[in-house]
């Protein structure tokens, strides 16, 4: 059979891994050149759908086994001015103004946070409800995985199916990132990834001005509403756009409306930005200390290696070199890891400039890692793409593909067994003890018993006087959460509250049904390509 009745042969048969290189292929007539994405998915849609569900249970079912045993039961650090004293108490004595949602929290824009606080005080019964707080925020990060699934794995190459899978699941179900687990205040987090992928999607998959495209901006506009970091997203679009004029491409209308897009986004964040005083002290006092944290965050999850952690970025070094080359097709997947890792290096350079002195001097914090992920992803991806360019296949694409998750399941896992050992119980132990002695206080208001010559683990809020003040408000009892105050005053837990804890007490049964639609949509997809191949072998 002559190699071009083959390769019809193949492309009817959908076998896109054969054809790949043909299909995303940059074809260059002096200043003219013709990109061509792949169009259809290397994943069968039933079993992607499968994969992502079941990956998407896993995540869900460890996030709620996690909050079942190590949640505090009482409000934690921020809660206690940015929703029981500005939201809760205004709410229960009837001044509430919505345009506190607008209001800045430090640095950032919370407005899609205190709309969630709102909804779910209500549904608490009109009380303040920190673990029903974290069972929807483990949903929110759990859609966050199923979508990334879904999008990896209809982008990627066969042989990267599995190795993405399983990063997704040990970064999904190891408690690298407690605080934003186990503090219900943290869906800004979980917002901002959401609304990462819908404004990436939107603006990166799809030509302007189609509806998809202006979701997308939308999503890029809710980014910035919803946590500081959210405007970097407009980063990562003039990252793809540059990259694209540097391949010598013409500039299409949708290149240029994602700059333009972009631009507004950056400057909407920089302009909402408020500036903190008391957090001039966090940045970083000169540019080797804003070096040192950088790297350091760059090196996560193996940072404590080290500026060895930095190898997990030579992907994307590759990449760019190969597309800056000409040597790279512009394909989705290219895009993908582009748009990835570019809004993760701003991510790193704004938390090495903004937080760069505790970073160095006290680590890394937890609530950091859930967003740094975002760069694991992308270079992982970046990988893949650089290994399909350099048409390294089978066996040996393998192997580099599991020696770069080996390195950071090792980091993953590490950083997720110190957590269980030490940190963990003692982050449980700490709220309960504040639960205690506030529960005291209400009781009977004595400051000196309370918070004097108390540590920050032991009072709840940087500033005893100020907790003092919340505490001592007549209606605060009244949107305490049940577990603090006590049963005593005859209240009861919301149909919302009992059904969120009933939720924690079926993580483990949920993860072990995600477990099984994780084998059934591999082992699909499996048979799928088998077949596929054994049908064109026999016509050949």
């Amino acid at each position: 059979m002559r190699t071009g009745a083959r390769l019809n042969l193949r492309r009817k048969l959908g076998d896109e891994e054969s054809v790949e290189n043909s299909d995303n292929t940059c074809l260059r007539a002096g200043s003219q050149c013709v990109s061509h994405s792949m169009k259809r998915p290397l994943v069968p849609p039933i079993a992607s759908i499968v994969v992502a569900l079941g990956l998407a249970l896993v995540v869900l079912g460890a996030k709620w086994s996690l909050i079942e045993h190590y949640a505090g039961p009482g409000p934690f650090g921020d809660q206690w001015k940015a929703e029981v004293e500005e939201l809760y108490l205004p709410a229960v004595v009837g001044e509430f103004d919505w345009r506190v949602l607008f209001k800045p929290h430090n640095e950032h824009r919370i407005v899609l946070t205190r709309l969630l606080d709102c909804v779910l005080f209500r549904l608490g019964g009109n009380r303040h409800d920190p673990k029903l707080q974290m069972v929807v925020d483990a949903l929110l990060h759990a859609v966050f995985f199923g979508v990334v699934a879904v999008w990896l794995t209809r982008s990627g190459s066969q042989q990267a199916i599995l190795p993405t899978v399983v990063l997704l699941v040990v970064l999904g179900v190891a408690p690298v990132s407690y605080e934003n687990t186990l503090w219900g205040f943290q869906s800004q987090v979980y917002f901002v990834l959401l609304f990462w992928l819908g404004a990436l999607w939107g603006m990166n998959e799809h030509d302007f001005p189609s509806w998809r495209w202006f979701a997308g901006l939308v999503c890029g506009v809710c980014a910035v509403l919803s946590f500081g970091p959210g405007s970097l997203v407009g980063g990562a679009m003039l990252v793809g756009a540059i990259v694209e004029w540097k391949r010598r491409c013409p500039i299409s209308s949708v290149t240029g409306a994602n700059v333009a897009a972009g631009l507004v986004l950056l400057t909407m964040g920089v302009m909402l930005r408020v500036h903190v005083e008391k957090h001039d002290l966090l940045h970083a006092p000169d540019f080797w200390t804003f070096l040192q944290s950088g790297i350091r965050l760059a090196g996560w999850p193996v940072e404590f290696i080290g500026p060895v952690g930095i190898v997990l970025w030579i992907p994307s070094f590759v990449l760019l070199l190969q597309l800056l080359g000409g040597r790279c097709p512009w394909t989705r997947q290219v895009k993908i890891a582009v748009s990835f890792v570019a809004l993760a290096a701003a991510v790193i350079g704004a938390t090495s400039l903004m937080r760069g002195q505790v970073v160095v001097s006290d680590g890394i914090a937890p609530r950091y890692c859930d967003i740094l992920a975002f760069g694991v992803i992308g270079n992982f991806v970046a990988l893949d793409a650089v290994l399909r360019n350099g048409k390294v296949a089978g066996r040996r694409s393998i192997v580099f593909l599991f020696c770069w998750l080996f390195l950071a399941v090792v980091g993953l896992g590490a950083h997720g067994l110190h957590n269980f050992r030490t940190v963990l119980p003692f982050w449980r132990a700490s709220l309960e003890e504040q639960a205690t002695r506030i529960r005291a206080f209400v009781e009977e208001p004595d400051r000196f018993s309370i918070l004097e010559g108390r540590g920050l683990w032991e009072i709840g809020y940087p500033d005893p006087e100020r907790l003092a003040r919340i505490l001592s408000c007549e209606s605060v009892e009244t949107v305490l959460p049940i577990e603090v105050i006590g049963t005593e005053n005859g209240s009861e837990l919301s149909t919302a509250g009992i059904l969120a804890r009933g939720a924690m007490t079926r993580g483990t049964p949920v993860t072990m049904l995600g477990g099984v639609l994780l084998v059934v949509g591999l082992s699909a997809n499996r048979r799928f390509w088998r077949n596929r191949r054994n049908v064109a072998d026999r016509i050949e």
